[in-house]
């Protein structure tokens, strides 16, 4: 609970570093983190998935 909220703070900082549309952002920085806890690099190896329309690719990181 307590990293969750680490995250979505981290998210919020860079939302408002990057002037994007903070649920975004947040939702990006879930995901790279989803990826990098998998062992997947998201930077080098492909672009950031989106989480309303990754949810076949959710369930293929929660099988591995």
């Amino acid at each position: 609970m307590e990293e969750e909220q680490k995250l979505v703070e981290r998210g919020e900082a860079l939302a408002a570093q990057a002037g994007e549309d903070q649920p975004d952002a947040i939702e990006n920085t879930l995901t790279r983190n989803l990826l990098r806890f998998s062992g997947i690099n998201a930077e080098s190896r492909f672009p950031i998935p989106r989480l309303k329309c990754s949810e076949k690719f959710l369930n293929t990181v929660r099988e591995m």
